[in-house]
């Protein structure tokens, strides 16, 4: 299951955090230490990006594809299991993932996508700025769709052993597909808004 959710911006700083799990009663540092979690997790991250970014790619290959972008597992952190996303402007999502269940990489690189995409939406956004923390209601709830679709996948999926994967994440219920987001950022520079 997913337990928090960090991005971080090209700077180290952390840019959103949002724990998911029930905060305990007598842990009054609960939001704390996802935040060092997160911190914690930035030198694996910076480890296996170089690591990633020295493999030989096929000629054909896009730089900036899926696969480069989804670094997978970083490092185990306390009771937590790191798995990291680089975009190519050099953002950060971290997804800390508790260690009771398993993890379907497949399914953790379509909930990175979908934060991507929501990340993109975010800063197309006229009103959004472009540095600092992100505030964003709207980007808050679809990254908390994801995580929900996510370790509820994850959980009817322990109880039935075996199920199928995930649905794709950026359907339409969920959140626009990239094809819309793009268009809906060509036609807004055709129309001068």
């Amino acid at each position: 299951m997913i337990a928090c959710i960090a991005v971080v911006g090209k700077k180290n700083e952390l840019l959103y955090l949002k724990p998911f799990l029930a905060q305990p009663e007598a842990s009054s540092d609960y939001f704390l230490s996802f935040h060092f979690i997160a911190h914690s997790a930035l030198d694996a991250f910076d480890e296996r990006s170089k690591s990633v970014s020295r493999r030989p790619s096929p000629s054909f290959a896009s730089p900036a594809s899926t696969n480069d972008m989804f670094l997978g597992y970083l490092c185990p952190i306390e009771e937590f299991r790191v798995y990291g996303y680089k975009t190519s402007t050099q953002i950060k999502f971290l997804a800390i993932l508790t260690e009771n269940n398993p993890v379907r990489e497949n399914d953790l690189k379509s909930v990175f996508q979908g934060l991507h995409i929501l990340y993109v939406s975010y800063l197309q956004s006229p009103f959004s700025p472009l540095t600092g923390k992100i505030t964003s209601e709207r980007f808050s709830k679809g990254v908390e769709r994801q995580v929900v679709v996510y370790n509820q996948s994850i959980s009817s999926n322990s109880a039935h052993e075996g199920g199928g994967g995930l649905a794709t994440l950026s359907s339409s219920r969920l959140l626009p597909s990239t094809s819309s987001i793009s268009a809906s950022f060509s036609s807004s520079l055709t129309s001068g808004t």
